[in-house]
């Protein structure tokens, strides 16, 4: 049977390596982003793409499918830019997801207000950066992205898995189960 190759971006390097070890027909390719991983898709240079973000809809093309492997939280504001994770307790953020919801990303801010609705956090510019579950993100989003010395913060991502048409559901809900343990 033929391999399916799958591109993953940096961040997804540690689920890339675990899934091509335990499934045989899958070869991970290495790639430096997640734009650039999924240009690979659209381009056919790879069957399915391994990344810790939520795909803008330009970036897909009409036959690719998704399914998420893992939930997760991350930042949106105005601007897409990055912040070292130091600065985080340093900002005033806020969102509609409980304490619980957050997880220990909650651990790296010092000042977040809770609202009452996902209305109320979303509406508006967002001069305010907002946690908000991956579920959730809008094409109209851009990520204020957490950094360290290693590049991004991974407790800001959650993997997702974009894959053609052709690819057997079956391979993609054992992928699902690998990426899914811990």
């Amino acid at each position: 049977m033929k391999k399916i190759r799958m591109a993953y971006c940096p961040t997804m390097e540690p689920f890339a390596e675990r899934i091509a070890d335990e499934i045989d027909l899958i070869e991970a390719v290495p790639a430096g982003s997640a734009a650039m991983v999924l240009k690979m898709l659209q381009g056919g240079m790879v069957e399915s793409v391994l990344i810790g973000r939520t795909a803008k809809s330009y970036e897909l093309d009409g036959d690719v499918k998704h399914k998420r492997l893992r939930e997760g939280v991350t930042l949106v504001y105005k601007d897409k830019t990055s912040i070292y994770q130091d600065q985080l307790k340093e900002i005033p953020v806020k969102t509609y997801l409980d304490k619980n919801s957050l997880g220990e990303v909650a651990g790296f801010f010092t000042k977040i207000a809770y609202l009452d609705s996902k209305d109320d956090c979303l509406n508006g510019n967002l001069t305010i950066p907002a946690l908000i579950n991956w579920r959730d993100f809008r094409d109209s989003f851009e990520l204020l992205i957490p950094v360290d010395e290693n590049g991004k913060v991974k407790e800001f991502r959650a993997p997702v898995i974009y894959y053609n048409k052709n690819v057997e559901k079956g391979l993609i809900e054992n992928i699902y189960k690998i990426v899914g343990k811990d």
